[in-house]
């Protein structure tokens, strides 16, 4: 989607909330993430974990494959490190528009959930 929307508009209840480029909206919307590949992935979850990261397996492919917020990827190194876990790739990665808007569309959903069948009203 990123190849063909220049601008992202997004509308609430027929009111403009934001308007603005792909890339200014995805850089805003969702933090980067360090990629992790390592054989021993349930042991490193739980190490970055204990150091305060967030640490998802969804949306990844290949087995092992950690996507990590809230740590640098020199964090996460140091933290494997001194663990005694190895590493087969480390990387940061943005999120793509797509992956952005389904965040949103998410978060949206649990509040209309939250908020019952009137919006809030």
């Amino acid at each position: 989607m990123a190849g063909t929307a220049d601008r992202i508009v997004v509308l609430d209840r027929g009111r403009t909330v934001l308007a603005q480029s792909a890339a200014e909206f995805t850089a805003r919307s969702a933090a980067a993430r360090v990629v992790v590949g390592t054989p021993h992935h349930a042991e490193l979850a739980a190490v970055l974990t204990d150091g305060g990261a967030t640490v998802v397996r969804a949306g990844l492919s290949g087995p092992g494959r950690l996507a990590v917020t809230g740590m640098t990827p020199e964090g996460v190194g140091a933290l494997a490190t001194e663990h005694g876990i190895v590493i087969l790739e480390l990387d940061t990665r943005r999120p793509t528009l797509e992956e952005v808007l389904d965040e949103l569309c998410a978060i949206s959903r649990t509040v209309s959930a939250e908020s019952g069948p009137e919006g809030g009203r």
